[in-house]
């Protein structure tokens, strides 16, 4: 479960920027998921700009 702190960061920030936000789950990842698993974490990043652009 998501915490609500962070569900409220994430409304916040798309309320600042009006950029959409979006929780990801990258199983096996910590808190560096860009070099615990860079194929995963650049799949999630590029279809989030793909959503975006």
């Amino acid at each position: 479960m998501v915490p609500k702190k962070n569900i409220n960061a994430m409304n916040e920030q798309k309320a600042q920027t009006g950029l959409p936000s979006r929780l990801i789950d990258l199983p096996g990842v910590g808190h560096i998921a860009n070099l615990d698993d860079p194929v995963l974490f650049n799949r999630a990043l590029e279809e989030w700009l793909e959503s975006i652009g």
